[in-house]
C-alpha cells in the first residue's frame, strides 16, 4: 500500500512517488523545501550582475519606483516587507511568501500590476537566478 500521508514528495514505498517539489526545491523527509539562501552572498549579486543599481534604474539620485539596490543594505531595507509603489496591496518581498512577493513578479513578468518584466534593458534572469531569489524569500 502506498505511504504518502503526510508527505509532499518522495518514494511512496511501492515504486511511486507521493508528488513533486517545484523547480528550485529539494525534497528531505517527504517534505519539500528551498535551499539556504544568503541576500548578501546569493541574491544581491545576481542585482550586481544585471547591474539593476545602474542609473536610470535602482540607484542614483533618484531610484525608480524608490527602490535603491546601490547597496545591499539599502536593498534588503526597500525589499523586505515594504508595500510596493506599482502594486500597492503586495509586499515587494513578503517574508516568507515567494509567491506572495511582488518582487517574483517582476522578475518572471507575471502577474504585474503595471510597468514590464525586470531587469528592463539587458538579459532576463536565468530560472535559476529567480529560484534564488525564491529560496532567499522562503527563507525569511
Amino acid at each position: 500500500t502506498p505511504a504518502c500521508a503526510g508527505k509532499a514528495c518522495g518514494d511512496d514505498g511501492c515504486g511511486g512517488v507521493c508528488g513533486s517539489c517545484a523547480a528550485g526545491q529539494d525534497c528531505s523527509a517527504g517534505q519539500c523545501i528551498w535551499p539556504s539562501v544568503s541576500f548578501a552572498a546569493d541574491v544581491y549579486p545576481i542585482f550586481q550582475a544585471h547591474d539593476c543599481a545602474g542609473m536610470g534604474c535602482h540607484g542614483g539620485v533618484m531610484p525608480a519606483e524608490g527602490l535603491d539596490l546601490s547597496t545591499s543594505s539599502k536593498a534588503l531595507g526597500d525589499l523586505v516587507d515594504v508595500p510596493s509603489v506599482q502594486c500597492a496591496n503586495r509586499a515587494r518581498v513578503a517574508s516568507g511568501e515567494p509567491s506572495a512577493s511582488y518582487l517574483v513578479n517582476k522578475l518572471t513578468g507575471s502577474g504585474l500590476c503595471s510597468g514590464t518584466r525586470m531587469p528592463k534593458t539587458g538579459a532576463s534572469l536565468y530560472t535559476s537566478e529567480i529560484d534564488t531569489v525564491r529560496a532567499w524569500i522562503a527563507g525569511l
